[in-house]
């Protein structure tokens, strides 16, 4: 093999251009000392046509509008909510004090959605009102019209509510504060400290029951929780699965099938051009 030599000088005078030599000299080794080695050693490479599959483009297109049938079926159906919430979020034009679901308006990284629906429970379905008034109408109106069960918070009012949030405590165990870990408005950012500002992640959960102090929700990744009031539950992964980002996928599916098919197009010309430059 070859090893280059770079020289870089500097301009000698306002104007001048940096001179650049390369010279390329062999470099040794241990290959080369050993030539009969090589065969060997070809013959050990693995055969990766054996370890993967490979799938054609169709195959791969044919997976991911699955993905996008799937998610997009989710978010238009609202599977997984209670039946008046889904009422509600489908007849916006009947409820317009209504803003969203906590599960639309908090955006998780997929490795802590398990922890943080955990952690908040039947408040994942409960639906955002502007205000006190707002909520009250919606209320009633869903009751004189049967729509079923659903649950509302008064974005204005508790937002005003004022709660200790306490400082973590040092531990290597705990991943971090819930609060922390969601993304949402300037707007909503009190709403997510009152809901998860006295929520844990945490690795371990036995461990972190003995550990940490009262007052404290504690969840693990899979989504396992004691809660402040020492009651202990574990989340059963939904056929439908998280509630929480399923906006997000189906926006994140779109952009890689955009993607794949760009790549695929782009590939396609390439080789298509090839052709034409050979024949």
């Amino acid at each position: 093999c070859l090893r280059d030599s770079l020289t870089y000088t500097k301009p000698n005078k306002p104007g001048a251009y940096p001179q650049t030599s390369l010279k390329m000299r062999r470099n040794t080794s241990t290959l080369l000392e050993a030539t009969e080695a090589l065969p060997a050693l070809l013959d050990g490479m693995p055969d990766f046509d054996s370890l993967f599959e490979r799938l054609s483009t169709a195959q791969v297109e044919a997976i991911l509008d699955e993905q996008l049938a799937f998610y997009n079926e989710l978010v238009e159906t609202k599977e997984g909510f209670p039946e008046g919430t889904r009422y509600i979020l489908e007849n916006p034009q009947e409820f317009s004090g209504v803003l969203g679901t906590v599960a639309d308006m908090f955006q998780i990284e997929p490795d802590f959605r398990d922890s943080l629906e955990a952690g908040l429970g039947d408040l994942s379905h409960c639906l955002i009102a502007k205000d006190k008034i707002s909520a009250m109408s919606t209320l009633s109106k869903a009751r004189k019209l049967e729509v079923g069960d659903l649950t509302i918070i008064p974005l204005k009012e508790a937002s005003d509510l004022k709660i200790k949030i306490k400082s973590i405590p040092n531990d290597s165990n705990i991943i971090g504060r819930g609060s922390d870990m969601v993304t949402t408005s300037k707007q909503l950012k009190p709403l997510a400290d009152y809901l998860l500002g006295n929520l844990l992640v945490v690795k371990d959960l036995e461990v972190a029951v003995t550990t940490i102090m009262a007052g404290w929700g504690i969840v693990d990744q899979l989504g396992s929780y004691s809660g402040s009031d020492l009651v202990l539950k574990n989340r059963q992964v939904s056929v439908h699965g998280n509630l929480m980002g399923r906006q997000k996928k189906l926006e994140s599916i779109i952009t890689e099938i955009e993607t794949y098919r760009s790549v695929s197009y782009t590939h396609l010309r390439a080789h298509e051009t090839r052709h034409d430059l050979v024949c």
